[in-house]
């Protein structure tokens, strides 16, 4: 008996076959019509089936391989034979090539794209570039977008200096931008300079160019003759030549300038990271604010002693109440009372003369009773009432008027009995800082404007603890750090704040999540989970209460014990209280 041959028949692939289209496609639509879809249906309701449009070649050396030229172009580089390139071109690179002139182009394109590719090559013209010292020239562009003239040459000026402001037109965002000429060996340390050249091209203002030396070219040209001539005819030599300057001036020439661009930017943005790290760490590291003590007092603590260091590690008995003074002109001083602590207990607006002068008259009349004297008899109110004798001024738009006027008040005892002072305080970054989802949760009752007055006085009482709340790029203490990549400013910011908080060290019982959760080893996640314990549980009486905490584990203990600490107001074991 005949056993029945049995044919499985690949219906996918004969269509794809038979049309002469994509297997992938035609496995697509088969469904589609055993599903009953009609053409019209699929036509207009499923083109998301279409396949991607195949894009040609998108280089010159892509388009003459694409013919099949490449086989050419090596046999002249390694055959030492002279080789008719017309006549073994095949048909369809005669077709896309028409004439010789064009063909013998496109496998000079390809022989431009073999050295451009020659890892030999680039690593001598990288070695020649670090030899010979390319030069940076930079030209003004004019408010048409035309290059400015450069100047005939010469060293870098040192006064030379690029500044910009957010608020100005592009084509004047640039002052004392004269052309200049400067070369990038090592010697070349200007990073700030880097830095703006940067900015000021991405935003059109100027041109930027890079030359190589004429030595490089001439030295990498002799490097790739010997390599390349012993096997090639010397026919060609001439052509292969040709091609090498081809591939110099469109593909390593630009290559280089790119990588000496590339090595500026990272050398200046490191430099950055390194200024910015270290003004923030001193800024976190200012001292707080403390109550003054006698030397004669037995129970005088020692400056360096850590509990005098940061109120976020505790010590709260050591603080001042604090008077947060916003400056301001036209919408007046927004000024703000805080305990010890940095409670608000008050609030209000400070009209000194200055502010007066720059408001219109109109709308002087319109203003209520405490405008007309100037809003000072709430302020030293509440200083009296609350036995404020300091001020925190903040540093922005007229802070020397108001400082000046607050001088004078001194002066004449205004404030008597109280013994009033006051300190200027940076209040970069208080505007961002008032409006973040932070201060919304601290101060929800309290008007935005409010809260930077809020956050100088606290300033003043505690740097670290205040500052950490806000981004650190908007503290104005790093060289252009605005124009560093965010993921390399967040690194350093974590490791600045880190290394800080960790120095200080934290009183379990007092510190708020953004301190805790920065701590070495703990995580956000861990800190809230500390703040729920103390809410739950109370406070922790030793640290190895942290082993209760969910979440922490003796690895996790083991990198943060030393960082913690607990008061002896919670604590029996002296050792707790100490870092």
């Amino acid at each position: 008996m005949v056993n029945p041959i049995r044919m499985e028949i690949d219906l996918t692939t004969q269509v794809a076959e038979a049309a002469n289209i994509d297997r992938n496609l035609v496995s697509r639509v088969i469904p589609m019509f055993e599903n009953g879809f009609t053409v019209p249906f699929i036509a207009r309701y499923r083109k998301e089936t279409d396949p991607f449009k195949s894009k040609g070649p998108r280089t010159l050396a892509g388009r003459a391989k694409a013919v099949n030229l490449e086989p050419i172009a090596l046999d002249i580089l390694h055959s030492n034979r002279c080789v008719d390139m017309y006549g073994l071109a095949p048909p369809e690179a005669k077709k896309t090539f028409t004439s010789k002139t064009a063909l013998e182009d496109a496998v000079s394109h390809i022989i431009a794209d073999i050295f451009a590719k020659d890892l030999d090559i680039i690593r001598k013209a990288e070695e020649l570039c670090s030899k010979y010292s390319a030069t940076l020239v930079t030209a003004k562009k004019s408010k048409r977008g035309k290059k400015g003239e450069q100047s005939s040459g010469g060293s870098l000026p040192n006064t030379m200096s690029i500044d910009f402001d957010e608020n100005a037109d592009d084509a004047e965002c640039v002052q004392n931008s004269h052309s200049f000429m400067s070369d990038t060996s090592n010697n070349f340390k200007k990073d700030d300079l880097v830095l703006a050249i940067n900015r000021a091209n991405e935003r059109g203002v100027i041109t930027v160019k890079i030359h190589l030396s004429p030595q490089v070219q001439h030295n990498c040209a002799t490097f790739v003759s010997q390599k390349y001539f012993p096997t090639t005819n010397r026919i060609h030599w001439d052509f292969v030549m040709s091609a090498f300057n081809d591939a110099w001036k469109r593909l390593i020439d630009p290559h280089l300038v790119r990588s000496i661009r590339t090595k500026l930017t990272t050398s200046a943005q490191d430099a950055s990271l390194e200024v910015f790290s270290e003004n923030l760490r001193r800024l976190l590291m200012t001292a707080p604010l403390r109550i003054p003590v006698s030397s004669s007092d037995s129970t005088v603590k020692n400056d360096n002693d850590i509990g005098m260091i940061s109120s976020a590690s505790g010590a709260p008995g050591d603080r001042l109440p604090v008077i947060g003074l916003d400056p301001g002109w036209r919408n007046g001083c927004k000024w703000a009372a805080c305990d010890p602590h940095g409670n608000v207990l008050s609030t209000g607006i400070l009209w000194p003369p200055h502010t007066l002068s720059a408001i219109p008259p109109k709308k002087l009349s319109m203003q209520n009773e405490p405008m007309s004297n100037n809003g000072l008899g709430a302020l030293t109110a509440a200083m009296q009432r609350h036995q404020i004798e300091t001020i925190a001024l903040g540093n922005g738009q007229g802070s020397r008027q108001t400082g000046s006027w607050l001088a004078h008040l001194i002066e004449i005892q205004h404030f008597k009995p109280l013994n009033v002072r006051y300190a200027v305080v940076s209040e970069c970054g208080a505007s961002y800082y008032s409006a973040s989802t932070q201060a919304c949760t601290e101060l929800p009752d309290l008007n935005v404007s409010f809260r930077g007055a809020v956050s100088i006085a606290r300033r003043l009482q505690d740097p670290l603890a205040e500052l950490v709340k806000v981004e650190p790029k908007h503290l104005g203490v790093g060289m252009y750090q605005h124009d560093i990549p965010v993921n390399q400013l967040t690194s350093a910011v974590h490791n600045v704040m880190e290394e800080c908080i960790s120095f200080v060290g934290v009183d379990l019982n007092a510190a708020p999540l953004h301190i805790l959760s920065r701590v070495a080893g703990l995580s956000e996640m861990k800190a809230k989970a500390i703040l729920t314990y103390r809410s739950q549980i109370g406070p922790f009486r030793s640290r190895a209460d942290l082993l209760k905490v969910k979440g922490i584990g003796q690895a996790t203990f083991a990198q943060c014990a030393g960082f913690v600490r607990v008061k002896p107001t919670y604590s029996t074991t002296t050792l707790d209280g100490t870092k």
